[in-house]
């Protein structure tokens, strides 16, 4: 132990003792150094003031060589004295780790603040986003109502079109017709023609009618709905031409919805095919073929009629025009393939929204 040290050296006039300096107290006349080893504690004394010894560090463990000399000095600072003469007597042999407790408390410290800071920051950050995403939410809301309500109007708009071009214009006729029916001076068959001429168009309205109505209707909003009303009017129209026709697959029709307005201008471009088929084709067969893949719906008409040439199409076909205005309208695409003596095929291709 260091008392074992010293008093074998107490008949030499130095001892070396190794410590742990635990404190400095430094007047402008002497650096006083608390040093412990072990559970003893003393004081090393050095006269004058020497700025390396200032710059030791609390915690370095020292070799120190100097005078012993015991005095009564209170037993929580002291048990002795080494006297040193100069700072040679001072030897550093560890400095104190840089993990102090007072710099660990510091760090931990400085990382609870950053800790602090970032959780305050992600809050307020939260709660930014939730204000933008409420904002959002409540505009799109908007949006999606003013879109709803636009292109309800425009529905509307076309119902009353529609209304007006095929019902309005039938009424006008049928009134012509039958004011003429009832004039005293026209011969009796020629009254009778008018009146068969009203039945006709009376006819054409109850049809044009109906499709209004089918096209309307929200339950029809469906692929297979709009297959069977399509092979429906195939089987009216083609039949009183004397053309037969066939569906044919095999095609799946899932759970496709296809709006009210696509339906209807589809189904009036259909509507155009057909009658150009019994009026221009001389056909005696049509096939029809609808398809859906990634998004478009697909509808081909195929006849084996005559064909034309291109020249024919331009010159008596002003039906192609109004076919491919309307899908051309809806973002669809219209192409049509004829041969003379190999027939027609009428392609219409949409996308479902």
């Amino acid at each position: 132990g260091p008392d074992d040290l010293i008093r074998a050296d107490l008949d030499s006039t130095r001892v070396r003792v190794k410590a742990v300096i635990v404190n400095q107290r430094n007047t402008p006349t002497e650096q006083a150094l608390e040093m412990r080893v072990g559970l003893r504690s003393f004081l090393a004394r050095l006269s004058g003031t020497d700025h390396g010894v200032r710059a030791i560090p609390v915690g370095s463990q020292l070799e120190l060589v100097g005078t012993y000399a015991s005095q009564g000095v209170s037993q929580d600072v002291a048990s002795f004295e080494l006297l040193l003469n100069s700072s040679s007597d001072i030897a550093v042999l560890a400095r104190p780790p840089w993990w102090t407790l007072e710099k660990l408390l510091v760090i931990l410290g400085a990382l609870a603040c950053v800790l602090a800071a970032t959780a305050l920051w992600v809050t307020q950050l939260r709660r930014k986003v939730e204000r933008r995403t409420a904002e959002l939410e409540v505009q799109i809301r908007e949006r999606q109502r003013v879109e709803q309500q636009h292109a309800m109007e425009q529905e509307r708009a076309r119902i009353a079109q529609d209304l007006h071009d095929d019902l309005g214009s039938g009424l006008t006729e049928i009134t012509m017709l039958g004011a003429r029916a009832r004039s005293v001076s026209a011969p009796l068959e020629t009254r009778s023609g008018y009146l068969e001429q009203m039945s006709d168009k009376a006819r054409q309205m109850v049809m044009a009618l109906d499709e209004i109505v089918w096209a309307m209707n929200p339950t029809h909003d469906s692929l297979a709905s709009m297959i069977s009303y399509f092979s429906l009017y195939a089987e009216c129209f083609l039949g009183l031409a004397n053309i037969t026709w066939r569906l044919e697959g095999p095609f799946r029709t899932d759970d496709h919805a296809v709006d009210s307005r696509l339906r209807h201008q589809l189904f009036l471009a259909f509507k155009e095919a057909l009658t150009n088929i019994v009026r221009h084709s001389g056909a005696t067969e049509v096939r029809l073929n609808i398809e859906v893949e990634q998004g478009q719906i697909s509808l081909t008409i195929a006849d084996n009629g005559r064909g034309w040439t291109e020249a024919g199409q331009t010159e008596g076909m002003d039906g192609l025009a109004n076919m491919r205005a309307r899908l051309e309208e809806l973002g669809g695409r219209f192409e049509v393939n004829s041969k003379t003596g190999e027939g027609t095929t009428v392609r219409f291709d949409l996308p479902l929204h």
